[in-house]
C-alpha cells in the first residue's frame, strides 16, 4: 500500500495513435473488482509493464478513496512467471508473495493460473504466436470472461497505445529491479532502470489471438498438461479427454 497516496493516473502520460489519451483508453471501465495479471517469460521482462500496472494500481486506490471510507487492502493483481521466477514485484504493489505465481513453461499451465484467479485483464509479454492444444473449458473461459488482452515487448515504445510512468512510478520500477538482484544481473538492472523513465508500448489483441500467444510460451505436454494419476483415478482415458481438446491454430 506504499503506492496508495503516490500513484495518480493523471500523472501518467498516455498516447493513443500519437495523440494524448487517458487511462480509460488503456483499460476502460476498470473497477476495484477487476483482477489484473502480467505474464512474463524473460528475466525482468515483466517490469516493462510497470507503467500500466502502476497506473492501474493508482486507479484502484482512486476508486477506493472515492467511496469516502478508510481502507487497508491491495488490488488483486498478479504476475505469472513462466518456467521460473523472473523478477520480484512487491514494490509495484503485487503483494504479497502468493501473487507471484510460478508455472510450468507451457500454455495450458499459464491458462490454468489465469483461470484459477479469475483474471479479467491480461498483459502478456509477447513471445510470438504458435498453434497448440489447450483444455477446452479453460480456453472457453478465456474467450468469454477475459475483458482485455494486451501484449508488450520490453523496451518497445510504440503500439496501439503507450504509457509513460509518473516520476514516482518510475522510482518504484527501479526499486523492483534492484530487489530482483540475483535473478537480474547488474547490467539487467541498469537497462531496466534507464527504461523506467521511457514510454512502453502495448498492443490490444483479441481473446482468440491471445490463446496463440499463450501457446507460444511452450507446448502443452502429455494429455493436455494433466496429471496422469488424476486422469486414471477418474477413468478419463483418451476417448474422454478428446472432448476436452481445444485446438489453437
Amino acid at each position: 500500500m506504499h503506492t496508495s497516496t503516490t500513484m495518480h493516473t493523471s500523472e501518467f502520460e498516455f498516447l493513443v495513435g500519437g495523440r494524448s489519451g487517458t487511462f480509460d483508453d488503456a483499460l476502460p471501465g476498470l473497477t476495484v473488482t477487476d483482477r489484473v495479471a502480467v505474464v512474463t517469460y524473460s528475466p525482468g521482462g515483466s517490469l516493462a509493464a510497470a507503467p500500466l500496472l502502476l497506473a492501474s494500481v493508482g486507479r484502484y486506490y482512486e476508486l477506493l478513496r472515492s467511496r469516502g471510507e478508510s481502507f487497508y487492502r491491495y488490488p488483486s493483481y498478479y504476475v505469472i512467471h513462466v518456467g521460473r521466477q523472473q523478477a520480484y514485484h512487491g514494490w509495484l504493489d503485487v503483494w504479497s508473495a502468493n501473487k507471484e505465481v510460478v508455472v510450468a513453461p507451457h500454455g495450458e499451465a499459464v491458462l490454468e493460473a489465469l483461470s484459477d484467479r479469475a483474471i479479467t485483464r491480461v498483459l502478456l509479454e509477447d513471445a510470438g504466436s504458435k498453434p497448440g492444444e489447450l483444455m477446452r473449458e479453460n480456453a472457453n473461459w478465456f474467450l468469454e470472461d477475459v475483458r482485455d488482452v494486451l501484449t508488450f515487448t520490453p523496451g518497445r515504445r510504440e503500439g496501439d497505445f503507450s504509457v509513460r510512468s509518473s516520476d514516482a512510478a518510475a522510482t518504484f520500477a527501479v526499486r523492483a529491479a534492484r530487489a530482483s538482484h540475483g535473478i537480474l544481473t547488474d547490467q539487467d538492472i541498469d537497462r531496466i532502470s534507464a527504461r523506467a523513465y521511457h514510454p512502453q508500448g502495448f498492443d490490444r489483441i483479441t481473446q482468440s489471438d491471445g490463446l496463440g500467444k499463450l501457446c507460444a510460451y511452450g507446448p502443452t505436454p502429455g494429455v493436455l498438461g494433466q496429471d496422469d494419476e488424476y486422469l486414471r483415478r477418474h477413468g478419463a482415458g483418451a476417448a474422454t479427454m478428446q472432448h476436452h481438446r481445444f485446438k489453437v491454430s
